[in-house]
């Protein structure tokens, strides 16, 4: 990966968590609050809520996604696949 690209990475990485998430908890994250954790080789990482915050029953806690890096680029995604209990 390109030098200097890993800030966007995981920033991108938390910005597309932080999307998935907020619609269904209705609640704010900081940046501290989500760690994750990158698979260079394939393309992938997963990401947690690392901050105890009350969110509705089901919401997910743990999410996984992919990334490219197309210098200046940085794409990240993410995909809620089902809701838990």
């Amino acid at each position: 990966m390109a030098p200097g690209a890993w800030d966007r990475l995981l920033f991108s990485a938390k910005e597309s968590v932080y999307k998935a998430w907020f619609p269904l908890a209705r609640c704010w994250l900081g940046f501290e609050d989500v760690t994750v954790h990158v698979d260079i080789a394939t393309g992938e990482f997963r990401a947690e809520i690392t901050r105890a915050v009350d969110a509705p029953p089901g919401v997910p806690r743990r999410f996984e996604g992919w990334f490219a890096v197309h210098a200046p680029w940085v794409l990240t995604a993410v995909v809620i696949t089902a809701l838990g209990p």
